[in-house]
């Protein structure tokens, strides 16, 4: 779950529903380094779409993303699409912080599997969809990915410019690492035999699910 330190209340909802098991994430947030420091004590230990949600960073100023990145308990979720965050600022994370601190995410959503075009919402007006990404159209704000795991790992070669290990590493073993699932996440003697199964490409050939095939190209 998600959280804004900053807010009434924050410490001790965050230390009880960790407690439970609960995974929380700084995000969307306005706090200081501080603050940021302050709830990896309640136990917070990871952050949502990282860069995104947060403010920018400014040289004269004490924001969180400098404290997410000099503080050692956080890992981070990052959108690798070439959209979300700019490549200089996924690589900046990656070198401060350690390629095992970081995991890939698709910021798929609810409008996420329309074909590329414009459509009408209540809400929003007319939203675009291409390139892997749904914005406003009226202000080009980013509302969301639609591109699944498989295209966000090959984005992530061809527009981010990480290699194989990495991707491996933040697609694979590092999103269960950091939730602290430790029977998945790599083809290891112990683990469950869930994998995929994926050429050069990263087009999907096999997945297997408890050691059964469960799709086949």
């Amino acid at each position: 779950m998600s959280l804004a330190p900053e807010l009434e209340g924050a410490e001790e909802w965050c230390r009880w529903i960790t407690e439970q098991g609960v995974h929380v994430e700084i995000g969307y947030t306005l706090c200081d380094s501080e603050m940021i420091t302050n709830a990896a004590d309640w136990g917070v230990d990871t952050t949502t779409h990282f860069f995104n949600g947060f403010e920018a960073m400014h040289h004269r100023k004490d924001g969180a993303i400098v404290g997410c990145l000099l503080e050692d308990r956080l890992s981070h979720q990052m959108t690798c699409d070439g959209h979300h965050v700019n490549k200089s600022w996924i690589k900046l994370a990656i070198k401060t912080k350690g390629i095992d601190k970081i995991y890939g995410v698709t910021d798929e959503f609810n409008f996420s599997g329309l074909d590329d075009g414009e459509y009408e919402n209540d809400h929003y007006g007319t939203i675009l969809v291409h390139d892997g990404l749904v914005t406003v159209k009226s202000s080009g704000m980013i509302l969301g990915g639609n591109n699944t795991w498989d295209k966000m790992m090959r984005r992530a070669r061809n527009i981010i410019g990480l290699d194989e290990i990495q991707i491996a590493k933040m697609f694979g073993e590092n999103p269960a690492k950091c939730l602290g699932i430790k029977d998945r996440g790599k083809i290891e003697v112990g683990r469950r035999s869930d994998f995929c199964l994926m050429d050069k490409d990263y087009n999907v050939i096999k997945t297997i699910i408890k050691g059964k095939v469960a799709y086949k190209l």
